[in-house]
């Protein structure tokens, strides 16, 4: 059937838009939403696309006006049961506004509990052996969607997200996902919408592990309960309450990772390939295919209508024989057909109302399995990209396009990558997206501050450090958050100059008095005279000049990690994860590290971090350098101390001549419990090379003939046997270089004289 429409404007869609924003339950003043046409983007597959800003709460929507959800015939008499009488594309668009502005109001609600959800996701994912990043992101992600939907719903809206579930690509996973919204939310349309969706796209044996996935996890949740009678949802207001209790988040999420999960797939080692949002086919094969999808499809769909009876009949028998049967999988087949019916019962918004006879939903699921297979008819594009393949309209945005039955269903997502259990890193979600929009969270907490946000929030909790996170990159920022400045005293000089800042007043310009600078304008006499007009005076004021390297030095920080500094013990919660190298918070180690970020962070306090360069020194069985790196690349500097060898202990001289050799004075930074296996064989060259810069030796422990030796040359020693010791501690090597040190040598050579 033909019709008329007018195209959606992107002015509409913005009002729409904006008033979501301003009205309850949200009400976000006096910040902006933006509204960008989807429609030509190359690349672009999806109807409406968006994402929130964390910092203001504006919001970018992107829609696609040329696509026409209502031209389906399913989704035209969706919108009819729902009372609907909008445009197909605005009720999506104001569905994924409310969706976007509902993270931060009805989950995650803060970073706080963003990481411990995402936490909770990440540790059941390496039970599971899945190590990728990405699918630990993409299941965070959609266990969210998950609650933020219900709320959406519980708001009196949420057909738009039918209609997007019902447009998004499918698989396993993905239809897992969906079934799961509807038995939490759904009322009698949107499941007879997305029934149709499952019943063109899955075969029984997929339709089978899709509702015992949605139902395992449902009973497990407190969502349905078993009775002597069969399954029975909880009330909608229950289910609402169970999900937006935060306390239970972390478990819910375990729960929904430990059912879901393993039908995660992923490519290896490469780009995402995201499910066809909406099973567009692209290009020339929609063009080329859609005669004839719209042939089978009409073929199809008679089919459909005389094989419904018989497949509700079919349904009946099958389960029938199923009750016969004494084995644990016909048990649980009959339990997935009992679901299944349960899903397409009559029981109103979310679940309430009074259930529908059993032989009412074996019909159904005969007649949605059996009716036309819409979903794969349609050999063309599905019109995601406004209407590939279709009519367009004309200048005034008015045409005509033939509504069809399916034409806009997502279609199957056929995945060529493998099961997600032992992935890698590296490896993608081969998924379609589960919301139209991303999760503003996720953006925060890949920033430097929520980072640290982060391992303070698990750390407060006794969680210890968060499990989707690089352990090398969690156990520097938790350093650095615990470790108390340690000022480094050095030669420092403010030099100061006066200039002129500020002028004022006002005199004629005299050209061989004045500089040209001080010419202000032109200045009228009494009698019409034109002269140039002179600032008379300026205001000088004194201002520190700061010029490096007279400032402060660059700082080398030189770190044992020999087996001996990761004696003594103590809780290793915080480093569990470094197995065999992990060290407790009494060891040596423990010190070395709360001492060189104490200096880090003294530096950063009084702005002198990012005006020096900095080179961290690791030696144990062997000696590596990071070199000079400046604050850009700080990370550079701290993540190899988070990775000790804990071997043997040889400083290598070598080394420690070529980062130090040439180099300006610098502070040079020692920290070892001075047990160095080559010190008497190579000590002299390395006090030599040691003597030409400002250097201190934190000594962890006790005293060592290392230490005596740098303490009888002048050195500056700092024993710490205690996190007390690290209290109020300052590092004074000012004027170092000046002092008579040779004189002050034990050993009779000429290598501490300064060079």
């Amino acid at each position: 059937m033909a019709g008329k429409h007018k195209r959606v404007s992107l002015d509409e869609i913005g009002r729409r838009v904006d008033a979501v924003r301003l009205k309850p339950p949200f009400g976000y003043i006096g910040v902006q939403t933006s509204v960008r046409d989807l429609k030509g983007d190359s690349g672009v597959s999806a109807s409406v696309m968006g994402c929130i800003s964390m910092h203001h709460w504006g919001m970018e929507l992107g829609v696609n006006t040329g696509w026409r959800p209502e031209s389906d015939t399913y989704i035209k008499e969706f919108l009819q049961a729902k009372g609907v009488s909008e445009q197909g594309v605005i009720v999506v668009a104001e569905d994924a506004s409310r969706h976007e502005f509902g993270h931060p109001k009805y989950c995650p609600l803060s970073l706080e509990s963003f990481t411990f959800i995402k936490n909770a996701v990440a540790e059941e994912m390496q039970k599971l052996g899945i190590k990728s990043e990405d699918t630990v992101h993409y299941t965070t992600n959609a266990f969210m969607d998950f609650i933020d939907n219900a709320n959406v719903r519980a708001g009196g809206d949420g057909q738009g997200l039918t209609i997007f579930y019902y447009n998004q690509g499918d698989s396993e996973f993905f239809s897992s996902f969906i079934a799961l919204n509807m038995l939490c939310w759904g009322d009698d349309a949107d499941r007879d919408l997305i029934m149709r969706k499952f019943s063109a796209n899955l075969d029984k044996a997929k339709m089978d592990n899709v509702m015992a996935t949605a139902t395992a996890f449902a009973l497990r949740a407190g969502l349905l309960e078993r009775t002597h009678s069969g399954l029975v949802e909880k009330t909608f207001e229950q289910k609402m309450k169970l999900l937006n209790d935060p306390t239970k988040w972390e478990a819910l999420a375990r729960l929904f990772v430990h059912t879901l999960g393993k039908l995660i797939r992923y490519k290896e080692g490469g780009q995402s390939q995201q499910g066809q949002q909406g099973g567009q086919q692209q290009g020339q094969q929609g063009q080329k295919q859609g005669q004839a999808g719209q042939q089978q499809g009409q073929k199809g769909q008679k089919q459909g209508q005389q094989q419904g009876q018989k497949g509700g009949q079919q349904g009946s028998e099958g389960e029938e024989g199923e009750e016969g049967e004494e084995s644990d999988q016909a048990g649980r087949l009959k339990r997935l057909r009992e679901k299944i019916k349960d899903m397409m019962k009559r029981s109103g918004k979310g679940g309430q109302g009074e259930e529908k006879q059993e032989d009412e939903g074996e019909g159904r699921e005969g007649d949605g399995q059996q009716q036309g297979k819409p979903g794969k008819q349609d050999g063309k594009d599905s019109g995601q990209k406004g209407g590939e393949g279709e009519k367009e309209g004309d200048e005034e945005g008015e045409g005509e396009e033939k509504e069809e039955p399916g034409k806009h269903m997502g279609k199957y997502h056929e995945q060529t990558g493998t099961p997600s259990n032992g992935s890698k890193e590296t490896d993608k979600v081969d998924e379609p997206g589960t919301s139209a929009g991303d999760n503003p969270f996720d953006k925060e907490a890949e920033t430097e501050e929520g980072k640290r946000k982060a391992v303070e929030a698990m750390m407060k909790a006794g969680k210890g450090l968060p499990k989707f996170m690089d352990p090398d990159e969690a156990i520097d920022i938790y350093y650095e958050m615990i470790a108390k400045p340690i000022p480094i005293e050095a030669a420092s000089q403010n030099k100061g100059m006066a200039f002129p800042i500020i002028p004022y007043g006002a005199k004629e310009f005299d050209p061989e008095k004045d500089e040209p600078e001080m010419i202000s304008g032109i200045r009228i006499g009494e009698d019409g005279s034109r002269m140039l007009e002179a600032y008379s005076d300026v205001m000088d004021i004194n201002a520190p000049l700061v010029e490096r390297p007279v400032t402060h030095p660059d700082v080398c920080m030189i770190i044992d990690s020999s087996q001996s500094m990761q004696v003594g013990g103590g809780n290793s919660v915080v480093t569990a994860s470094k197995g065999n190298q992990a060290w407790g918070d009494q060891s040596g180690y423990h010190y070395a590290l709360k001492s060189a970020h104490g200096i880090r962070n003294a530096l950063r306090a009084k702005n002198i971090l990012p005006f020096i360069r900095m080179n961290v020194v690791i030696f144990s069985d062997s000696t590596t350098s990071t070199g000079w790196q400046d604050y850009s690349q700080g990370a550079q500097c701290r993540t190899p101390m988070t990775k000790p060898l804990f071997g043997g202990t040889q400083l290598n001289a070598d080394e420690l001549e070529r980062q130090l050799g040439d180099r300006e004075p610098s502070v040079v930074v020692l920290i070892s419990d001075g047990v160095i296996a080559n010190w008497d064989q190579d000590k002299q060259r390395i006090m030599q090379i040691l003597s030409r810069h400002y250097v201190a030796f934190v000594r962890i422990g006790g005293e060592t003939q290392a230490s005596k030796d740098m303490k009888n040359a002048g050195f500056e020693v700092v024993p710490v046997t205690s996190d007390r010791d690290l209290e109020d501690k300052v590092i004074n090597v000012t004027d170092q270089m000046y002092k008579a040190i040779g004189a002050q040598q034990s050993l009779e050579s000429d290598w501490m004289v300064p060079k």
